[in-house]
């Protein structure tokens, strides 16, 4: 990471929590004509169009404040959509309660999946209740949780 992306990540992750919102993921793409920075954030059932607006409209003030970058720039805030895959503690932790499709390695290695709800995300583990009982599922064997619409 260079200078410019670790000042950007403190500027946002700072911002986003004075929302009372969670930094989900940013992405920088540098190109010649300027920069992309894409802002990925949610809260506990789920983040609203003017949450991300008021984000936005913060985020730009305090990034132009800073004068991070020295070239034309585009912000991108969104929530991370339902079709991303949950791969973090704190992606399933924002989702509790709702249904997922969870692809994981069993203790043999196998490639295993599990349909249900998610309960909880802690300690690097996932919990999930399904119609067989409720499963601990450490996050190191988690491919990815697909939530199902």
């Amino acid at each position: 990471m260079n200078l410019i992306e670790e000042k950007l990540r403190e500027l946002v992750t700072e911002s986003v929590s004075e929302e009372g919102l969670t930094l989900v993921d940013m992405t920088l793409i540098q190109q010649s004509s300027g920069a992309i920075l894409r802002v990925y954030a949610d809260k506990l059932g789920g983040i609203t169009v003017g949450e991300c607006a008021r984000l936005s409209r913060k985020l730009e003030m305090v990034i132009e404040n800073e004068s991070v970058f020295e070239r034309r720039w585009i912000l991108e805030v969104s929530s991370p959509g339902l079709d991303r895959p949950l791969k973090t503690e704190t992606e399933f932790g924002l989702k509790v309660g709702e249904t997922i499709k969870l692809y994981y390695s069993d203790e043999a290695g196998n490639p295993a999946e599990l349909k249900g709800k998610i309960a909880g995300a802690a300690d690097n583990m996932v919990t999930i209740n399904t119609d067989d009982g409720q499963f601990e599922i450490d996050l190191a064997k988690v491919s990815k949780g697909q939530i199902i619409l």
